[in-house]
């Protein structure tokens, strides 16, 4: 039977003997490899700046009267092109070739991201808006904890797992740590913007917490005679309107014994 040295003639083995060299029907480095993990994520602030090209910093599409895409919007060429005739001004090549080129926007204060604002939700529906602890008392917070920690608990157990917590949290009115009151969060459906409330004052038990909401605001009522018929029984309950600067000062505060086991780790994204 004939062996076949499949070594690049260029390589720098040429110099060894074709007695002594091995004979592989495949190079060491070009053998299949058995890939052990996939991991997805955001970039950090730091990355997204190094991979970009330029910071978007014009609101405008293009310039009048020529119609020209906006230098430092984001038609600008830099980033690409869309059309089978222009020239990126990045890569110097066609749409064809070029698979377009990032940019960043420096924001001055948080956003609620899109594609995580279901998840915002649920960990907004788990927490305490006022302490920012689970809203579970220790026994049921040791009890879920065991189940993540489990090393045969698969990534559909793990999900399961952590809807019993939200459904949990959702029937929790009182903070088992700080006793604050808790409502419902959810989205506002119809505003121009992602906007997230909390229903603090809704419900049979909301009662002392209106009195001391109206006597907090009884020298901004005494002024401003709009907000008398607001807090008057009977009218619909005011909400707490959910900022982004206020999430993310929640999320920052939430301790590392209720992240501990994934606990508080949405698991399906």
């Amino acid at each position: 039977m004939k062996t076949y040295d499949t070594r690049d003639s260029n390589n720098a083995d040429d110099d060894v003997p074709l007695a002594n060299r091995r004979k592989d029907l495949l190079r060491g480095d070009l053998a299949p490899k058995k890939i052990s993990h996939l991991q997805f994520g955001l970039l950090s602030p730091s990355d997204m700046q190094r991979v970009a090209e330029f910071q978007v910093c014009s609101r405008e599409l293009f310039t009048m009267p020529a119609r020209a895409p906006a230098h430092g919007g984001c038609l600008d060429p830099r980033l690409g092109v869309s059309d089978k005739i222009s020239i990126c001004a990045t890569c110097h090549r066609k749409m064809v070739d070029c698979a377009g080129h990032y940019g960043y926007i420096r924001l001055a204060l948080p956003v609620f991201h899109i594609g995580f604002l279901r998840h915002t939700l649920h960990l907004l529906q788990c927490i305490c808006k006022t302490c920012s602890r689970v809203l579970l008392t220790e026994h049921d917070r040791q009890t879920f904890l065991k189940r993540m920690r489990n090393p045969r608990t698969d990534i559909l157990g793990k999900s399961a797992t952590f809807k019993k917590v939200v459904d949990k949290c959702k029937k929790t009115r009182n903070c088992p740590y700080c006793a604050a009151l808790n409502g419902t969060v959810k989205k506002i459906t119809g505003a121009p913007t992602l906007k997230i409330v909390h229903e603090r004052f809704k419900g049979r038990h909301s009662d002392e917490e209106m009195e001391n909401l109206a006597n907090n605001m009884e020298n901004a009522m005494r002024l401003n005679k709009d907000i008398a018929p607001i807090l008057q029984k009977g009218a619909n309950p005011p909400f707490e309107d959910l900022l982004p600067t206020r999430v993310l000062e929640l999320f920052s505060r939430i301790t590392d014994d209720d992240c501990e086991g994934r606990l508080l780790m949405p698991l399906d994204f």
